[in-house]
């Protein structure tokens, strides 16, 4: 635990009214503290007693009766209440219920109190707002040096909007200290039963097939109990359920019963689809679809296991997803049970303006109608960008009011996803700090608390760190049309007046703290996260901005700066799939790796694009229906190998850093495969050249007759206009479910010939 700044403050009052804790050093009050004192009431003496320490240096005793000198009551017992009653007669306790909190200082009494955990809440909250304290990461808090505080007459109280306040960024993972600073109480943040709890939805997500039917207890026995996809059942774990089987329900049923009997302190239980688009296409399932949606489809099921949970256990609810190809709202009039609770997903919005903005109508308008037939509506909001964790990733100028509209609405159920892997990236450790305080107060004065954290953070550089903030939040602010996705490995939002004030603000930050390690090390990892961004911006604005010399490393600098300090800072994750290490760093973004095409032999190497197998994505790696074999016959001596064993994305390649170079006015694109044929002929594999942005979704189909002899070929399968598209485009390959129509295929490379 570090001291960031020592300062002295004297909190001192003008009132006639004055409440000592402390004087020059020494304790002017006592810890009262119930003799029944819960464990809650206790570990908030505790704190309490130790932070006042560590600011005046004074150690506060503690008691079990009130003095005649200054009390400061702790907890939530009846004497307290009673005292509470006495001192403010026309106080709701009950107004506190889950965790809000009352901070109430008059004559010689100050009370900090809660409902649960509100009682540590309180405390925070008064070492915070009336001490000073800050708790800005796990490892690094502010606290003042005062030998005295003196608090005038207080009379607060509050309790958050959101109940269940839940981020998965790496401070809040298995740190129940960090969490209780800053009341975060949600699934990946594990208070102790005994310290108040957290929220534990019962598997979180992607339970139904993964948790409750599992394909190796139920599937050979029971085939149909899971999606048919042309024709065949997909009986493994990418698999959705199939909804109109009423025996398959029957099971479901009796295991969630059970398992609400074997977890009797679980309050929420998670019935949710798998992450695949794999949903049943049986003539079943296609009439529910058609009558409710696909998202009223499932809700047939849910509501049938809410109906009899809610006979046997009327205090426990079932939780499900509006989430891919669930989103839109259901039809024919189907709508949740009253114990059911809806997690509507956000992950299609544009997060550079708010959810309610023009460019996410049709998020506001699923949100609108789940909120008008919900009665527990609950939201899994992003706020990263997937695709590269150091990146700048500018949604700050959207996190109050997306969390605004959610409490305006009513929404009590909070998640915010985040990089789960990383303490450093691009302002990431602020980003942390700022959406637990958001969720907690999403009326707070962002303004003033964000000062506060850049002024202990940053130290000298706060003013310059400032303003590259307010910098990349300024494209957004200025023009609503840019998109912010969940998925960007590209940054061509900034322009050229945005980067030059990025780079010149970092450049002014690092020359004010190159005296001080700590913090010359928190203003570089931004610097090495903006020129991370930099290298992937468009090929124009990198030839001006080298001119105007204001690039703070050079490429080996980057590469030696960022090797170096990753392991020290903990970069873990570069992006969603890919663990950091330096190899990432030299990989250029289209390499080429293999033999030239022959329809390249006449062009020159800035003309084509070589996309070897090796860069794919593969949407599902542990299922094995791709994967990369060796061939002595592939471009570069490997392919990959595709099975057409299931519906879903196999593998995509984003051409995210093909819009980096803007002179390129069209693309053509090439793919190299042979299909090895099985017992049928017809459509074996399916692909698009795919944008969701511009609604591109340019499809062909590869046969199981393409290559008879089972040699490669190349095949021209599109064009891209790269002024009618945009960075979210992708190529996409998917299996299309009939293992008869083709054993596998082989996808070689794709390549891209340029046109300027």
């Amino acid at each position: 635990m570090k001291t960031i700044l020592s300062i002295t403050l004297l909190i001192l009052s003008l009132s006639l009214f004055a409440f000592d804790i402390t004087f020059e050093g020494k304790p002017c009050a006592k810890v009262i503290i119930s003799k029944n004192a819960t464990a809650i009431d206790n570990y908030a003496k505790d704190e309490f007693i130790k932070y006042i320490e560590k600011i005046t240096g004074a150690t506060l005793p503690v008691t079990d009766k009130a003095t005649d000198g200054n009390n400061i009551y702790i907890g939530e017992g009846e004497e307290i209440k009673s005292l509470i009653k006495e001192l403010k007669p026309s106080f709701d306790w009950e107004s506190l219920s889950p965790n809000g909190i009352l901070i109430f200082c008059k004559d010689n009494n100050l009370i900090l109190a809660g409902n649960n955990s509100g009682t540590i809440y309180a405390v925070y909250t008064f070492l915070e707002d009336y001490c000073g304290v800050k708790f800005l990461t796990p490892e690094d808090e502010y606290i003042p040096q005062n030998t005295s505080i003196i608090t005038d007459a207080i009379d607060y109280s509050y309790k958050s909007p959101f109940i269940y306040r839940d981020t998965d960024f790496k401070f809040y993972n298995n740190n129940y200290q960090y969490d209780l600073k800053h009341k975060v109480n949600g699934y990946f943040n594990p208070v102790p039963k005994e310290l108040g709890g957290h929220h534990v939805p019962l598997g979180f997500a992607h339970t139904l097939v993964n948790m409750y039917l599992k394909p190796e207890e139920y599937g050979k026995e029971h085939p149909d109990w899971y999606c048919m996809r042309n024709g065949e059942r997909q009986v493994n774990h990418f698999a959705q359920l199939c909804l109109s089987n009423k025996e398959m329900v029957k099971e479901l049923t009796d295991c969630v019963l059970k398992n609400i009997e074997a977890n009797p302190d679980i309050e929420v239980f998670s019935l949710t689809q798998n992450d695949t688009s794999n949903y049943c296409t049986c003539p079943e399932c296609v009439k529910l679809t058609e009558k409710y949606g696909h998202s009223g489809a499932l809700l047939t099921v849910i509501n049938q296991v809410a109906d009899e949970v809610a006979k046997k256990y009327p205090n426990k609810y079932i939780d499900t997803f509006a989430y891919s190809y669930t989103k839109d709202a259901p039809t024919g009039g189907i709508k949740p049970r009253d114990n059911v609770i809806i997690r509507l997903c956000t992950i299609e919005c544009d997060f550079g303006h708010p959810l309610y903005g023009k460019n996410n109508t049709q998020f506001l308008k699923n949100f609108t109608v789940w909120k008008d037939i919900s009665k527990n509506l609950s939201v899994w909001d992003y706020v990263v960008n997937f695709d590269n964790y150091l990146f700048p990733y500018p949604n700050f100028q959207t996190l109050q009011p997306n969390l605004q509209f959610f409490e305006k609405n009513n929404i009590r159920h909070i998640f915010e996803e985040g990089d789960n892997a990383d303490s450093i990236g691009f302002l990431n450790n602020y980003k942390q700090y700022i959406i637990a305080k958001l969720m907690w107060d999403p009326d707070l004065d962002l303004d003033k608390e964000t000062k506060t954290f850049f002024d202990l953070y940053y130290g000298d550089a706060s003013e310059d760190m400032l303003k590259v903030l307010d910098t990349i939040k300024r494209p957004f602010l200025q023009n609503e049309k840019i998109y912010l996705s969940t998925y960007m490995d590209a940054c061509n939002y900034f322009s050229v007046k945005d980067w030059t004030d990025c780079f010149t603000h970092l450049n002014n930050a690092l020359k004010k703290v190159d005296k001080d390690t700590v913090q010359y090390d928190r203003v570089l990892f931004d610097a090495l996260g903006m020129y991370t961004a930099y290298r992937k911006c468009l090929r124009s604005v990198k030839v001006k901005l080298e001119k105007k010399g204001v690039i703070p490393f050079t490429l080996e600098e980057y590469k030696a700066l960022l090797t170096e300090k990753a392991p020290k800072y903990g970069l873990v994750n570069y992006n969603e799939r890919e663990r950091f290490n330096p190899a990432i760093l030299d990989r250029e973004d289209f390499p080429k790796e293999g033999t030239k095409p022959q329809l390249c032999e006449n062009l020159s190497d800035d003309d084509w694009v070589d996309i070897q197998e090796n860069t794919f994505l593969q949407v599902h790696p542990l299922s094995g229906w791709s994967k990369i074999v060796d061939d002595p016959k592939a471009s570069n001596g490997k392919t990959m190998y595709m099975d057409p064993v299931a519906t879903d994305n196999y593998i995509q390649k984003s051409l995210h850093n093909l819009y980096i170079d803007d002179m390129i006015k069209t693309a053509d694109v090439y793919m190299v495969y042979k299909v090895l044929p099985g017992m049928a002929k017809g459509v074996a594999f399916g692909g698009a050249i795919y944008n969701d942005a511009v609604a591109l979704n340019d499809t062909f189909d590869i046969s199981s007759e393409d290559t008879p002899d089972g040699e490669y070929i190349t095949r021209k399968i599109g064009t891209i206009d790269m002024k009618k598209t945009n960075f979210r485009t992708h190529i996409i390959l998917h299996g299309n479910g009939n293992k008869d129509l083709a054993e596998c295929m082989y996808v070689d490379r794709f390549f891209l010939i340029l046109h300027r």
